[in-house]
């Protein structure tokens, strides 16, 4: 959450102190935003070092059918599946399971959810459901065709003005 400012005074991003515009986008900057939802962990599925996941089978989740895991990071764990009603394929974001009873990262997941389910543009996935099951949160979204943002996030590191040039992009 973000601090309450003294009348005045700007309300700054609980991450990295930056002054925040008037929406707050749930007390992250956009760049802490960004770097808090895309950007891969050292070691996450896609990324030049990642090694395969392991672990459970799939988890259950009511109204989907799981259909494989996509990807994988230190927080989270997003699936492909087949929502029943209506019936389409999206992608299921999920909080790993042994951080649940970690009220700190249960609300760090929520923010990212309810930050995410309040943008609106062509280039941002909309967000469909943002629940909890069992006590473990998600959200639903669209699912990307062409693989996930951090299997391709690596090809652009250190390419400052290619990255400029396709966030621009993204804005028009």
């Amino acid at each position: 959450m973000a601090e309450t400012a003294l009348p005045g005074s700007p309300v700054r991003c609980t991450e990295c102190g930056t002054p925040l515009p008037p929406s707050r986008l749930e007390g992250l900057c956009p760049i802490c935003l960004l770097e808090e939802t895309l950007l891969p962990e050292p070691g996450a599925v896609g990324s030049p070092e990642a090694a395969p996941p392991k672990g459970p089978a799939l988890m259950q989740l009511p109204g989907y059918r799981l259909i494989r895991e996509i990807a994988r990071g230190g927080m989270g764990i997003v699936y492909e599946a087949q929502q029943i009603s209506p019936a389409r394929t999206v992608a299921i974001k999920m909080l790993l399971p042994h951080l649940m009873d970690e009220p700190a990262m249960r609300e760090r997941f929520r923010r990212e959810a309810q930050a995410m389910a309040g943008l609106d543009h062509p280039g941002i996935l909309p967000v469909y459901e943002v629940g909890d099951h069992n006590g473990l949160p998600f959200f639903s979204m669209k699912l990307a065709p062409g693989g996930t943002l951090s299997s391709l996030s690596w090809r652009f590191r250190s390419q400052w003005r290619l990255t400029a040039e396709l966030m621009a992009a993204l804005a028009d």
